[in-house]
C-alpha cells in the first residue's frame, strides 16, 4: 500500500491543484493508495491571508473554520471529508463563492445525498 500525505494551506491555489493532481494519480494507479490532505493552520497561513473584495475585510477565521468543517466531514470517512474539502475550495476559490453555513450546508447535502 502506498500513503500519501499532503500538508496543504486550505485557500491556497497551489495547494488546490495539487490536491487534484495528487487525486487524479491516486485513482490512476492499480495499486492500493491511501491519500490523506492535512491542512495546516500557522501564522505565515494567517498573515499570508488576503482580503477577497473589500480591503478592510479580513475574515482571519476562514481557515480554521474550513478545517474544522472537513473534520466533520471526515467523521463520515476520508474520502468524504477529501471530497467535502475540494468542494469547499472549489466554491470559494473558482466559483469566488463567499464562506457562509449555507454553503457548507449546501455542499454537506449533496455529497450525503449523492447529488
Amino acid at each position: 500500500m502506498l500513503e500519501i500525505y499532503l500538508f496543504i494551506d486550505p485557500l491556497n491555489r497551489h495547494c488546490y491543484d495539487a490536491e487534484k493532481v495528487i487525486n487524479k494519480i491516486s485513482q490512476q494507479l492499480k495499486s492500493n493508495v491511501s491519500v490523506r490532505f492535512l491542512s495546516m493552520l500557522n501564522l505565515k497561513i494567517l498573515n499570508d491571508l488576503t482580503p477577497k473584495h473589500d480591503a478592510n475585510v479580513l475574515d482571519h477565521d476562514l481557515p480554521f473554520k474550513m478545517i474544522l468543517d472537513t473534520k466533520a466531514a471526515s467523521f463520515q470517512g476520508k474520502r468524504y471529508g477529501r471530497e467535502f474539502l475540494m468542494d469547499l475550495q472549489h466554491e470559494i476559490l473558482d466559483n469566488s463563492a463567499d464562506y457562509c453555513d449555507d454553503l457548507v450546508l449546501e455542499l454537506a447535502e449533496k455529497k450525503w445525498l449523492g447529488l
